[in-house]
Formats: C-alpha cells, structure tokens, sequence
C-alpha cells in the first residue's frame, strides 16, 4: 500500500513538473514571439487575410491590439466563403471600422457587399482601396453600384463577374469608363446577347485603363466602340470575337498608340475583316496571340508575312492555331499548299515554328491543329542558354560552340507533334496519315508522346519523315523490355543509315534498353538530353552511351533532380577509372548534369 502511495506521489509530481515545464516553454515562446520587431510582424501580417488577422491577435495583448490598428497596417480582405461568421458580422466589425486601411477587397458573393453599403456608402473613405473583385453580381446591382466608386482617389484594378445575363454591356461600360484611377479591368459574364451598337460617351470620360480583359463573347463593332474610348490601352484580353454587322468597322478609326500586347481566345472573324482591324491597333504592338476560326485563309503564310512587314514593326511574339478537320482519307486541299511557306527565311529568322500536332488517341475523321508559336525551350535552347550564361556562372568555362554549330541548332523550324500515340504496330490508316502530314510541309522536328514506346511506330516515323533532325520522345507509361526480332533489327540497321537526326530529347522513359535502341537507330547524334530518375539511371545511361565509342556524339545534358557537385565528382572518377573518355568536361547547372566530348 505504502509503495503504490508513494509510486502515485512520484506520478503526481512527475506531471506536475511536466506541466510547469511545458508552461514555461510555453511563455518563453511567447516572449520571444513577443520581442519580434514590429516590422517583421508588419511582414507577417502582408501574407495574411485581414480577418484572420483580426480574429488570431486582437484578444491576445495590448501589444498585439495596438499592432494591429496602427494605420500604416494595410488589410485585404478576401473570400468570406471560408468564415462561419456572417457577413454582416465582418462587415460591422472589420470592413466598416477599417474602411480606412483596406486596400484589397475581393469577395466571391459581392452582392452582399453592395446590399450592406445601401446602408452604409461605399464612399471616398475607402481612399486606400487599390483592387476590387465582385463574384456573384446581378446585372442591376452593378449597375447601382458602379457609380458610388468614382471618389475612389486609388482604385485601380477592377473585376467583375456577372451571374446573370448581359443584356445591354453599354450601361456597364459607360460607368466603368468614369472612373478616374481605374488602370486595370476585367469584365466576366455567364450568359450574353448579341450587340451591334453602343451608345456614345462624352469624351471627359476617355478611360484611364492600361489592361483591359473582356471575359465574354462580343462583337467586332463593339469592341471598335469600347477600344475607342480606351487610347491609353497597352494590354487587350478578348474572348470569343465575332463580326454581325459587315464593314461596319471601316466607319470607326481607333487611335491606340500605346497597345502592345493583343491576345483574342477564338477569333471569327474573315481573314478580310481582322486585317482591317490589327492594321489600326498594331503600330506598336509586340505580343499577338489569337486562335482563328473557320476561315482557310489564317493558313496564308505570305499574306500574314506581308501584314506583319507592313503593320507590326515591333511583333516579337506570334502565336495562332487553327484547328482543321480532316476526313479519313486524308485529301489534300488547295489550301494546304500554304503551309509551306510557313518556313521560309522570314518566319525562321524570327524563331517561329510551323507545328502541326495531331491526337492519335482520337479515331478519324482526325482534328489536325497547324499553329504558330515561339520554338520550344527543348534541351538545345538549354544547352544555348547554358553557353551563353558562362559569363554568369565562373565554374562553367569549357562548353564552346561555334556560331555556325548554334545556327544547325536552331534551324529546325517545322515540327510534327503526335499526342497519344496508343498504337503499337502500325496499319494502312496510320501509314496514310503519316505521309498526308508528310506532304503539308517538310518536318524537320517530331515531338512523339508514346502511351506505349514501340520501336515498330518510331521506325515508320523516320522512314516517311526523311528531313527529321531532331527527335523528342515521351513514354507515358511503363512497358516489358523489349526484345527485337530479326526483322526489327534489320530495320534499325536500314533507317540508321538513312535518317539524319542529329538531336534527341528524352523527356520520359522506364526501360533502360530503349534508350540503348534509340542510340543505335540514330547514329548521327551530336546532342542528347535525357531526363534521368536517380544517380543510378544517371550512370547506368552515361556508361552505355560512352562505351559506343560514338565519335558523333559530343554533348550530353542530363537533367536529375538534386544535381550537386558530388554527384558530378562521382560520375567524374566512374569515368575516369573504367577509361571511357579521355578529354571531356563535366559540369552541373541548376537540375542539369552536362557533359562534352572534347572534339580534336
């Protein structure tokens, strides 16, 4: 008894102890908390949502208290979705006694807000709100609301997303245009009608708008209208643009001298018409990004050549896709005699790629999608820009290209890229497809996404694309090791002495042994880039490449994840010992492992 007496004693005082332990750490944290600067509370409260602010510290201090309702404390407040407290009880608490030191306001049910300031006006007192964003807005409820935001000396970014439909975009608008400091708008809509026309507003209120987003579709004489009264516009977003009303915009001169950036999701216009409107919009334009619909003459190389010669002086950037059905007959047409043009000097010295991507995983008639687009950051830009940056990077002195050899890296401008590859041996109708892409223009890049890899599909690929230089492949899925037959090797042996590939990426692969079959189905290769999964992938990949004794092949780039330096000795002293190089030098960057053959 007296022994269990005193083991229940010594319990007792041990969570005791415990207890006064825990309490002590507990205010030492606190204290240290505490003495934190107020200026890097400042900080940590800038990552957080006003309300939470509010909630977590007012009731700890008079310290934490007096931090949180200093003025120089700027709050956003956003998405009350998450809260269990009513709105009426943040808007009480802490929208209208902090009115002051708001400066972001985003909600996902904005109608609650314009409900609650009917009673208490959303006025000039908000002098410090930059950014507002109303969800969940009927069409009359912005329109009352609209007008009480002009007093607002620092509002400029607005976004509105109606949930109901837009009936009249012109009463929006006007309203949206009186307001002095607004430098960014975006207007979002669930459901539309059609217009033609909008009213005239008086020229005091020409909008200060730089980034304009309208997030809905709308038609070419309204937008005409609504850009007319934006002169000040740098970037324009457009969702689906059509055209009702033929001509009409022959009647409305635009004057937008400071518009760089032009992007239009779904374009429906005619070639004819959205040539009127990009030759009084793009004198100064950089950016332009759109996706033409129904219209074969978007395929017209020389005519975008001649309109960007002419038009846009300064375009650096030009991105289009048009999306082409095609029966499964695969018929040439007479507008496909185009695309060739696509990769001429002009479009080649600008690095913009003619890429013609196909999905295989969807069964005929096949959707064919012709683009335009800046050429792919693959490996052989990586390799450019790691050349290029070794004035940045001391430790990297050794990769040395020539002009000449970065100019054959750069000149593969036509690509094929083929999406879900789910065949595993080919029939008729991939044959013909293969040679009806074959025909639209001379492929010099493939960019092949495998569900699984099979040796037989890459085979009929480079036979029937004889001008490929650069080969890219992605194996989506895991397969048994392959083993070839007789006849598969005769034909590895038979295209290896055709094809010209010079570059291959591999972005994803789980066998081993396919890389090897890829090595000896190309064995011009000068450049390679492997996206290793471990060290062990890493060394097993450089050991079989090295021991070809490939006197083509001479830069290697191997992206790893945690690629350090150690892991570069080791692969140094790998090599080394097994005497696989001789002159070479091995550096990393970043993920990157690189290594280059010395050529004599």
């Amino acid at each position: 008894m007296n022994q269990a007496k005193r083991q229940m004693s010594v319990d007792m005082s041990y969570e005791e102890d415990t207890k006064k332990l825990r309490t002590s750490n507990e205010d030492k944290f606190i204290n240290c908390f505490e003495n934190l600067s107020n200026e890097l509370f400042y900080e940590i409260f800038d990552y957080l949502d006003g309300r939470d602010i509010f909630y977590g510290f007012s009731n700890l201090n008079i310290h934490f208290e007096s931090l949180i309702m200093n003025s120089r404390l700027l709050l956003k407040i956003h998405d009350y979705t998450s809260y269990k407290q009513s709105f009426e009880h943040d808007y009480q608490r802490i929208i209208l006694p902090n009115k002051h030191r708001i400066f972001s306001l985003h909600l996902l049910n904005g109608s609650q807000l314009i409900r609650y300031s009917t009673f208490h006006t959303f006025d000039s007192s908000f002098y410090r709100l930059e950014s507002l964003i109303l969800h969940g807005i009927k069409f009359n409820e912005i329109i009352l609301f609209l007008p009480n935001l002009t007093n607002l000396p620092r509002l400029f970014s607005l976004n509105i997303h109606l949930d109901d439909v837009l009936d009249d975009s012109n009463r929006i608008y006007h309203l949206i245009f009186r307001l002095p400091m607004l430098k960014y708008n975006k207007l979002s809509v669930n459901k539309i009608i059609l217009q033609d026309s909008i009213s005239s507003i008086s020229n005091e209120h020409f909008s200060s708008i730089k980034q304009l987003v309208i997030n809905y579709p709308c038609t070419l004489y309204n937008l005409y209208n609504i850009l007319s009264y934006t002169s000040k516009l740098h970037h324009l977003t457009c969702e689906p643009l059509f055209s009702i009303n033929e001509n009409i915009s022959r009647e409305i001169p635009l004057k937008l001298f400071n518009l760089t950036y032009c992007s239009i999701s779904q374009c429906y216009l005619k070639f004819n018409e959205f040539e009127i409107f990009i030759k009084q919009i793009s004198s100064q334009l950089r950016i332009l990004r759109f996706k033409p619909c129904s219209d074969i003459f978007y395929l017209d190389a020389d005519r975008w050549q001649q309109l960007i010669l002419q038009y846009m002086p300064y375009l650096h950037t030009f991105q289009f896709k048009y999306h082409d059905g095609i029966s499964d007959h695969f018929e040439i047409q007479s507008y496909h005699s185009f695309l060739n043009r696509f990769i001429s000097p002009f479009w080649i010295e600008r690095q913009w790629l003619l890429d013609i991507q196909i999905d295989l995983n969807h069964w005929p008639p096949v959707e064919i999608i012709f683009s335009i687009q800046p050429k792919r950051k693959q490996w052989n830009e990586l390799l450019i820009s790691y050349e290029r940056n070794n004035v940045t990077f001391n430790q990297i002195t050794d990769v040395n290209l020539s002009d000449q050899e970065y100019m054959h890296i750069l000149n593969s401008m036509s690509q094929l890229t083929v999406r879900n590859c789910r065949f595993i041996q080919y029939d008729q109708w991939f044959i013909d497809c293969i040679h009806f892409i074959s025909s639209l223009a001379e492929i010099t890049c493939l960019y092949i996404e495998f569900q699984y890899f099979s040796i037989d599909i890459i085979i009929q690929f480079l036979y029937r694309l004889p001008h490929l230089n650069s080969l890219t492949i992605v194996i989506m899925f895991s397969n048994q090791k392959i083993q070839l037959t007789e006849e598969q090797i005769n034909m590895i042996h038979t295209i290896s002495n055709m094809n010209q590939i010079i570059k291959m990426n591999i972005e994803q692969i789980f066998e081993l042994n396919q890389i090897d079959i890829l090595i000896n189905l190309c064995p011009r290769m000068k450049y390679l880039n492997v996206q290793c999964k471990n060290y062990i992938d890493l060394e097993y990949i450089i050991r079989l490449i090295l021991m070809k004794k490939n006197s083509n092949l001479y830069f290697l780039c191997f992206s790893i994840p945690n690629a350090d330096e150690r892991m570069v000795k080791r692969l140094q002293t790998m090599i080394d010992l097994k005497e696989l190089l001789v002159n070479y030098t091995i550096q990393h960057c970043h993920n990157k492992i690189y290594l280059q053959r010395q050529k004599y």
